[in-house]
């Protein structure tokens, strides 16, 4: 920090003749004021994933922070011209950095809290304070010792021309403490275990019961007979119950992740009943309002619209949907998301049609034996209050009247 500050007032103009103080005032005012422009629109944007995402937008926060010294560092090399897009970007850089580290902190504390949150944040608080003193020492130190170097370069030379040894000298050392930050910071988000179910999570914790969710509609349920069914729900359930890992035991992967807030990809967690229902027809309408999800919470859709794109799979969540429902949802979606994979299942609408119905049966199946629920998850560790990244938006049918209740529907 202390580096990359003497980097910036040098850049500004300090212990330049020809530098004003009112363009140094402008040029601070400019890239504070762009920079608070660019937070509130991230905040906008990026608000809703920041309870499912802690670990992810905690590393992106000194991802960000570090950028933002890079680029402060390198600033006394841009030339006048460019210097305050440099400026802008790296202030915009810190800004996301607080937002994020500020948005997260508070479900980190409360993870590692045990009914003393109070006592945390105070003990938080005061490490916070002891480390930046430290590297505040620290770094005045190597600051002083560069300066050393620089002035004794320019008597043995004789010239203004910074010595090379210098410059490669403070790289070196932001390089070193740079990498070692973000080691240091990604190791300890991995070794964090939420308890929490977000999307990624929940991926790695059901791989088991989706797989076997798979294998059920392969083996068209219609098809098997009662007993045999029977005996292969059972053999789901254990299988099941042992595979499912506890929050300790859960490693989920953090690119994989932020690859889903990045790129939707094909499931639509929450969508429009007027996105569900563009691509088909009445009778196609009233087979999945009025039979195949006539009871539940949640409906999906399977949208294709030719042969050259991947099928999307919407899923609409009811008014008044539990978290159960949510699982529930949650698991259909990803056996189809699998499912769709497979062309021939996908030949035409009445295709389409029958898997969506067979699915259904299929997770019917699961949650009627017990193979997964949400008790059964929170025996494991995990918490009730499911993150799986479902939009807020709601919707309500009764039988094949359809009506939305939210204006975002």
């Amino acid at each position: 920090g202390v580096v990359s500050t003497t980097a910036v007032l040098t850049a500004a103009g300090v212990g330049d003749a020809e530098a004003t103080a009112l363009s140094a005032a402008m040029h601070w005012a400019t890239k504070d004021g762009c920079g608070m422009i660019g937070g509130l629109l991230f905040s906008y944007y990026s608000s809703p994933y920041f309870d499912s995402h802690v670990k992810e937008f905690r590393l992106f926060a000194d991802i960000m922070i570090d950028t933002g010294l890079t680029l402060d560092m390198i600033a006394p090399y841009v030339p006048r011209r460019y210097l305050i897009f440099t400026s802008i970007v790296s202030t915009l850089c810190r800004t996301l950095c607080g937002i994020t580290a500020g948005a997260t902190k508070g479900s980190i504390s409360q993870h590692f809290a045990k009914h003393n949150m109070a006592d945390l944040n105070a003990k938080e608080g005061t490490q916070e304070t002891l480390v930046s003193l430290i590297g505040m020492i620290f770094g005045i130190f190597i600051a002083k010792m560069i300066q050393s170097m620089e002035e004794q370069c320019k008597i043995l030379q004789g010239s203004s021309v910074y010595s090379y040894s210098a410059i490669v000298a403070t790289w070196y050392i932001y390089i070193v403490l740079t990498a070692t930050h973000l080691w240091a910071n990604y190791v300890g988000v991995k070794a964090v275990r939420l308890r929490s179910l977000n999307r990624q999570r929940a991926e790695v914790v059901l791989c088991d019961v989706i797989r076997k969710g798979i294998e059920l509609v392969k083996e068209d349920v219609h098809k098997i007979k009662s007993d045999t069914i029977a005996m292969k729900m059972k053999l789901v359930a254990y299988s099941a119950e042992v595979a499912i890992p506890s929050p300790s035991e859960c490693n989920e992967s953090l690119w994989d992740s932020f690859q889903k807030i990045v790129f939707k990809g094909r499931v639509d967690l929450g969508a429009k009943l007027s996105d569900c229902f563009s691509h088909i027809t009445r009778d196609e309408i009233i087979s999945i309002v009025g039979h195949s999800f006539r009871n539940e919470k949640y409906l999906i859709v399977i949208n294709k619209s030719d042969t050259s794109t991947p099928p999307k799979i919407n899923v609409v969540l009811r008014l008044g949907a539990s978290e159960e429902d949510q699982l529930k949802a949650f698991i259909h979606a990803m056996i189809l998301q699998d499912c769709c994979m497979n062309e021939r299942m996908l030949s035409s609408k009445k295709s389409q049609m029958q898997l969506i119905a067979r699915s259904k049966n299929c997770v019917d199946l699961l949650f009627s034996t017990n193979t997964i629920t949400l008790a059964l998850l929170a025996e494991k560790g995990w918490e009730k209050k499911l993150l799986l990244g479902f939009k807020q938006r709601r919707a309500t049918w009764n039988d094949i009247k359809i009506e939305r209740q939210s204006s975002k529907s």
